[in-house]
Parts: structure tokens; sequence; C-alpha cells
């Protein structure tokens, strides 16, 4: 694997189709793209913008700097970095200033480099090798931090293009574009769904699918679909949790896992509240002082709750416990009564779907 810093590769000509980037001193890009009234490059600030504009693949305009110079360079499918190969199209690691390589990239590595994928490869010769980039960020990288559906392998893929050396590579990314198909496994290991567009500073509501390009270009064929929506929250998938099927025919909708256990903790609140005060009141008691709780999530440091997968044949069952450590006492629930004295009590509760109301088996 390619390390950081000088790196030797084969300076034996190659035919038109693939170029090898030899041993260089400096491996900074002459080049820049310029946006027209944007600022702003992951590598570089750009020069001020020319009026001789072209289209990027989300609608924008660029132009890669300086132009004439760029025009200059030949043209490659494919380039070869301490004898890897890589091509237009593939997502590669890149070294930076502040990684610094130790030959890892997988345990946790990953984020200590930039990501970027292949949109054009372009020479003078073996020691002059220039790749057109997309950057793609980890989301902590971006306004709005990492939200919750997105697990620590998911990278947002921006149209915030640069010219990089050939020989800042560091190696091949193995990242894949999940397209949350019905039937299409959850990714493993770095993926992509979701697009950043860097001229407005936001988040794409669809999917912006590149077509892999038949000849180097700036223009690259888009195929736009939506970002699936799930629950009744209406919020993305997060393929590190579960998402939970109702089967019923006039439903079969999908859960996420962490809504149906706060509605079953919504619900075991209310109902513990209001048992409790009805005790007070009954015995001529004065209801206990309450702590003061969130707003949003009230049972916070009273009740916690797990989503069980049942046996075979068996349903899912929500598991719930009052983690108050209180003194011997009956829990009401809809299916049971638990006692467990000086200790967490625990309860099962039915899982019900949240659209329709049945049980979901």
């Amino acid at each position: 694997m390619a390390k950081k810093g000088t790196r030797k590769a084969k300076a034996k000509a190659k035919a038109r189709s693939s170029i090898p980037a030899s041993n260089v001193e400096c491996a900074d890009s002459p080049f820049r793209i310029a946006y027209p009234n944007h600022v702003g490059s992951r590598t570089q600030s750009p020069e001020a913008v020319t009026t001789k504009l072209l289209p990027d693949e989300v609608g924008s305009s660029c132009e890669v700097q300086p132009q004439e110079t760029w025009d200059e360079l030949m043209g490659y499918r494919t380039v070869q970095v301490a004898g890897e190969e890589f091509h237009v199209g593939d997502f590669i690691f890149v070294n930076h200033p502040g990684v610094a390589y130790d030959g890892e990239h997988g345990n946790g590595h990953t984020t200590r480099f930039w990501i970027a994928r292949i949109l054009e490869i372009r020479a003078r010769d073996s020691e002059n090798v220039y790749i057109r980039v997309y950057w793609a960020y980890w989301p902590e990288e971006l306004p709005g931090g990492r939200k919750a559906h997105q697990p620590m392998a998911e990278l947002v893929l921006s149209n915030h293009m640069d010219v990089i050396n050939a020989m800042t590579v560091a190696g091949i990314a193995k990242v894949q574009h999940w397209l949350e198909d019905d039937d299409e496994e959850n990714p493993i290991g770095l993926f992509w769904r979701q697009n950043y567009i860097f001229q407005d500073q936001r988040l794409s509501v669809s999917h912006q699918v590149s077509m892999a390009p038949t000849r180097p270009m700036l223009n690259h064929p888009v195929l736009v679909q939506p970002i699936k929506e799930h629950c009744w929250c209406r919020g993305p998938q997060n393929p590190d949790k579960m998402l939970v099927y109702c089967n019923n025919k006039q439903c079969e909708c999908w859960l996420h896992e962490e809504c149906l256990v706060r509605y079953r903790l919504q619900k075991a609140y209310k109902r513990i509240e209001a048992e409790e005060m009805f005790e007070a009141v009954a015995s001529g008691q004065r209801r206990p002082k309450r702590k003061k709780r969130s707003e949003d999530e009230p049972w916070s440091g009273m009740l916690e709750a797990t989503l069980k997968q049942g046996a075979s044949n068996k349903p899912l069952r929500i598991i719930i416990r009052d983690i108050r450590g209180n003194k011997s006492k009956k829990v009401k629930t809809a299916k049971m009564t638990a006692t467990n004295a000086l200790s967490t009590r625990s309860w099962e509760e039915p899982v019900t779907c949240l659209f329709c109301g049945e049980t979901i088996e």
C-alpha cells in the first residue's frame, strides 16, 4: 500500500489508457476549481473566477483554472500509484497535512483520510499527473453535524470539486452506493446515499446518482431518486438499527425500532403517573413531589425499554424497566402484572403498529 510523502512508481511508458505517477518532490496541484460568486476549496483558495464557465454535475457552473494548461494535458482512464491502479469512478483515500499514514485504512483509521471520487485523470508526463475529484465528507464535517440516522460508516458525496496531485492518493476506498431498495441488503463498510450541494451549503433531498462516464468530462449524466422515508416520523433509516415490518396486508409499512419503543414508553409513563396519582388520592396521602423532567422524554431516569426479538412463531415484545428502585408495588400493564421487591421492575408490552394498531408478530 502506498505511503504518504515521497513514493516510487514505475516510470515505464504506458498506453493512453493508463499513466504511472512517478516519484516527485512536491505533491501540490497547480490547478483549482472556480465557482461563480463562491469561494472555497478543500485544498486551497481559488483565484478570481473568469468568464468562461462549464456546468458541473448538479447544474452549477465551474471552471478548472488555469484552463489553457488543463486543456493541454492528455486524458487517461487509469493511473498507477506505487503499483496500485486507480480508475475513473473509483473512490480513493487522500493524504493531507493533518494525517500521518500508517498503512491502515480500516478499524477506525478511515476518518484520518479525506475521501474522494475520481472524475477525470490528466497528465503531462509521469511526474505531472492530476486527478479531478468530487469530495466525500464525513457528516460531522458538514453544517448540522452527524444526524441520528447516519451511522459511523456513512459518507456524504458532494459536488465539491478539486484537482489533486496523484501522489497524494493513499489507496483505494471501498465505498458502496446504498440505494435503499426493499430487496437490498444493508450496506457493509463505508457507504453513501445523499449528496451535499457545495454551492448552497445544503444536503440534497434526493439521491444524485452519477452514471459512469464513457469519457472524461465535466458533465456527467444524473439519475435522481428520492431518499426513502419510513415510519410515522417520516425519517430515514439508520442501517445500524432495526426496522420493523407490519405484515398487515392493509398496512405493510416499515417502522423504526426507536419510534416503537418511544411510543410504549409514553404509554407506560402516562399509565404509571395516573395510577400513582389515584393511589395517593385513595389513601389520603400527599402525592410525592416529582423531579423536574424533560418535556420531550419525561420518563427519562424513570423508565427504560428495549425491543426483544421473539423466538420462532413468537411475536416481538418491548421490555420496559422501572429503574427508580422503589419499594415493592404492583405495576399494571396491558397484558400482565409484575411485582419485584426493592429491585428494578420489568414487564413486557406488545409491539403494535403505529399506523394500523395491529400487533406485530
